[in-house]
């Protein structure tokens, strides 16, 4: 590849990033801003690791959804199940007061 050269102005954000690079990797700024340019379609790991954990943020956003739309279904149908037994507790003790009631007072204890 044939080198050409040329003059750029860049920020001191940019300088500051070219002078803090990892130097056992790139020795030279030029290096360093060739490869930056030369693969910039390819994502760094820390990039890489925001991504995946924006995708498991939505994950567990939509666990979170569907655990919470559980546990409301299956509090409605304890709800049911409680009020079904509520119900025939009650008219087991209605029938036992009725019999109680109709039964002749040698027999009531």
């Amino acid at each position: 590849m044939s080198k050409t050269m040329k003059s750029f102005r860049l920020s001191d954000e940019a300088i500051c990033a070219i002078e803090e690079r990892d130097r056992s990797k790139y020795r030279t700024a030029q290096e360093y801003i060739e490869a930056l340019i030369l693969h910039s379609d390819k994502k760094t790991t820390i990039e890489t690791l925001v991504d995946k954990i924006d995708g498991l943020e939505e994950e567990i956003s939509s666990l979170k959804e569907e655990m919470k739309r559980e546990n409301e279904e299956q509090m409605q149908r304890l709800e049911i199940l409680f009020g079904r037994c509520l119900a025939e507790t009650e008219r087991k003790e209605q029938r036992r007061i009725v019999s109680y009631q109709s039964a002749p007072p040698d027999e009531v204890i």
